[in-house]
């Protein structure tokens, strides 16, 4: 067995990720339990299995992830598969992407020491990005430059096979080989019913927020910088 946490930025994508990869048959992926800051508080393992249990089965039964609610709700556990309901598992983790970068922008080795100390079995860490004009047009450029501070941090301390990249964009243009990717990556089976229905799950066209706001060009200077400093921002433009 394998725990997977997610870093990134809020309005990314990892809701989507979270309950495809929560669908498999191998895995229970919770929602916003924000299982890092719970183990940097001091659960322990067991109590957070059952509470990513708990909450991933509870989940399923509402038909909506987190904070997708409401008359908008976007129903990212409506899939059919096993949500909720695993068998043989062999990931098992929470989607919480923004905050948990944010726990990580202080005293990261200490806290990445202490999560692999509790969980005990090997990480498998989620770098969900999107066009980052996207992202801050919807939680501003600090959110974007705080969130930075803690992923640098992490990252210095992950293997190479501890974490993946994926461009939100990239899992709308071509969802069934993004999919396999991560099945690879999380060393889970990309069967075929699991692969026909979660890329048929993934929207079809990605929103483009950026494009309703005014930008100064010192606000977009701001975000080009950020572009340039980032491997997973490499290749976004206005």
């Amino acid at each position: 067995m394998k725990f997977c946490f997610f870093i990134g930025y809020s309005a990314s994508g990892h809701s989507v990720i979270g309950a495809i990869i929560d669908a498999h048959r191998n895995a229970i992926v919770s929602h916003e339990i924000h299982a890092i800051q719970l183990i940097i508080d001091g659960m322990g393992k067991k109590a957070l299995f059952d509470k990513i249990k708990t909450q991933s089965a509870s989940q399923s039964r509402n038909r909506c992830s987190a904070k997708h609610t409401g008359k908008g709700k976007l129903h990212h556990h409506s899939l059919g598969l096993h949500q909720g309901k695993a068998e043989n598992i062999r990931i098992i983790g929470d989607k919480r992407g923004g905050a948990t970068s944010m726990a990580f922008i202080s005293n990261t080795k200490f806290k990445l020491e202490k999560v692999r100390k509790i969980i005990s079995i090997p990480l498998k860490v989620i770098l969900i990005s999107r066009n980052p004009y996207d992202i801050a047009s919807i939680t501003g450029v600090q959110h974007i430059i705080d969130a930075n501070i803690g992923i640098r941090n992490l990252i210095k301390f992950l293997n190479e096979d501890e974490i993946i990249y994926i461009k939100s964009e990239e899992l709308i243009r071509s969802p069934r080989n993004t999919i396999i990717d991560l099945c690879h990556f999380l060393e889970l089976e990309p069967y075929e019913e699991f692969l026909d229905i979660c890329s048929n799950h993934v929207f079809e066209n990605p929103s483009e927020p950026r494009h309703n706001c005014e930008w100064s060009i010192l606000i977009k200077k701001a975000i080009k910088g950020i572009i340039d400093e980032c491997k997973w921002f490499q290749g976004y433009k206005f």
